[in-house]
């Protein structure tokens, strides 16, 4: 896995992106026991979070990278679920304040950032798998106001309201708010 992920800063945007959906899909089988090796890719999909490429329009595959890059980390993490040694290696600080860049909220409880909205409940499913096994991922998640975020988001839900529509919910299904 990281030998498809090195160097992508060489190659144009859908290059990138071919590369971080072998990522992800490479990060389908992964368990603990091949925690080892993709140990090194985990730091790399970290920084895929922050990709940002001012040159690109919203819509190209910019946010595929982003997406993607999120994909294969909730693979990983749902790989490793039971097992607390590789968890904490896994759920480094760097990675935490990434995805909790990403859940952000507007007040209005729109998404601040470009990802899809299933990237946004699987970063939310991500987080609650580190924070269920790993006591102090939990504790940082609340020292940097998920619990807010969470807030909002349930709050700007047409789900709990029996009055108009909310078109910039982002939670908007039962499924949603299983996650």
């Amino acid at each position: 896995m990281c030998a498809v992920l090195s160097f992508l800063d060489f190659f144009p945007t859908s290059m990138q992106h071919v590369a971080v959906v072998t990522a992800a899909n490479m990060a389908l089988g992964a368990g603990p026991e091949s925690m080892e090796q993709v140990k090194a890719s985990v730091e790399l999909l970290t920084n895929l979070l922050q990709h940002h490429d001012p040159k690109v329009e919203r819509t190209t595959n910019l946010f595929m990278v982003v997406d993607n890059s999120c994909l294969a980390l909730s693979r990983l993490a749902d790989g490793i679920a039971w097992s607390s040694s590789h968890l904490e290696d896994f759920c480094s600080k760097s990675l935490i304040d990434h995805v909790l860049q990403l859940i952000a909220l507007t007040e209005t409880g729109a998404m601040a950032s470009g990802i899809s909205v299933s990237t946004y409940f699987g970063l939310i499913k991500l987080l609650a798998t580190c924070a269920a096994g790993q006591p102090s991922v939990a504790e940082a998640l609340l020292e940097h106001g998920l619990s807010s975020t969470l807030h909002c988001l349930l709050a700007s839900s047409n789900l709990f309201s029996s009055t108009s529509f909310s078109p910039i919910s982002t939670l908007k299904s039962i499924d949603q708010l299983s996650e």
